[in-house]
């Protein structure tokens, strides 16, 4: 029979100490996260989303969740050394990201493609596509796109054409369409 060890209003809190627990190799399960999430107001009358685990784990449960409390928690069990080869193998190492024209490692990431699509969405309530990034070299200042898209320029160039179409698409409709069907109270009144 499993046991509540914690309980959160929120529900990413409580799958942040699931993960917590079962990386230390303790099985925890999650109740009433789903009802929470749809709608977070029954967090209260449901008692919160519950973290649980078999009665076996309680005691070692309780002292991790105590040690992570005092800010005292140490990921014992999967220590680097203490991987396997087989697993260690699956990770891939990060490469942090160089600047092609003078490989400095110094790089930002430019949000004016983000800004224009965010401008996009508020004013014509259409979202603008896009999945390239842009980065900018803080030592030399080249401009360049990341190697790692997943989609081809063709595609990319696909995907704005058709949401600046469907942004046009929507500004006809609201500012064309929506006004002569709309009734006004002088045209009730004149109904009547």
């Amino acid at each position: 029979m499993n046991v509540v060890v914690s309980t959160h209003t929120v529900a990413m809190d409580a799958h942040i100490v699931k993960g917590r627990l079962e990386a230390e190799g303790i099985p925890a399960t999650l109740e009433d996260d789903q009802y929470i999430t749809m709608d977070w107001f029954l967090s209260s009358e449901l008692g919160g989303v519950k973290v649980s685990v078999p009665e076996a784990f309680v005691d070692e449960a309780i002292e991790i969740l105590e040690l992570t409390d005092n800010d005292e928690y140490q990921i014992s069990k999967l220590d680097s050394e203490a991987l396997p080869e087989a697993v260690a193998a699956d990770f891939i190492p990060e490469v942090p990201m160089r600047c092609p024209k003078c490989d400095s490692y110094k790089i930002s990431k430019l949000e004016w493609m983000r800004n224009l699509s965010l401008i996009v969405l508020y004013f014509f309530q259409s979202p603008l596509a896009f999945s390239q990034r842009y980065y900018s070299c803080d030592d030399c200042g080249h401009v360049f796109r990341s190697d790692k898209g997943v989609f081809s320029s063709a595609s990319r160039s696909i995907v704005f054409v058709l949401s600046l179409l469907l942004a046009m698409f929507m500004v006809f409709v609201l500012f064309f369409l929506a006004p002569t069907t709309a009734i006004t109270s002088h045209d009730r009144t004149a109904l009547t």
